[in-house]
């Protein structure tokens, strides 16, 4: 199992996405290849094929401390170009999106920061 996915490459925050996604199979755990490929369409309309889903842990700083993230069902597309985080997903999730300073941030229901972007 992986403690976190530390491989340098940056997340997007999509809101025009549906599911969280990755191309690095390394980083994902609890994989489940899919029986049919998932076709997912990406920003410049067009559209790959999803593989497997699994879940991804993330160290992120956030609010000055190093804090390890989970992130459930996220899609293993191979050929995707960068790693999409799901704004839509979060928001079904529970988590909440607002701004900070210069920053992006979704909090959780207790009110607590678990994504923050600039």
């Amino acid at each position: 199992m992986h403690e976190n996915c530390d491989n340098g490459d940056k997340w997007v925050l999509d809101s025009g996405v549906s599911s969280h996604m990755t191309k690095h199979r390394d980083c994902i755990f609890n994989y489940m290849q899919l029986n049919v490929p998932k076709r997912v369409f990406i920003p410049n309309q067009d559209s790959i094929l999803a593989l497997g889903k699994g879940d991804i842990r993330l160290r992120m700083f956030i609010e000055g401390r190093n804090k390890i993230i989970t992130w459930h069902d996220v899609l293993h597309v191979p050929t995707l170009g960068e790693n999409l985080f799901s704004l839509p997903t979060a928001r079904n999730g529970g988590l909440a999106v607002g701004e900070q300073g210069n920053h992006i941030v979704l909090r959780d229901k207790r009110g607590d920061v678990v994504v923050q972007a600039t």
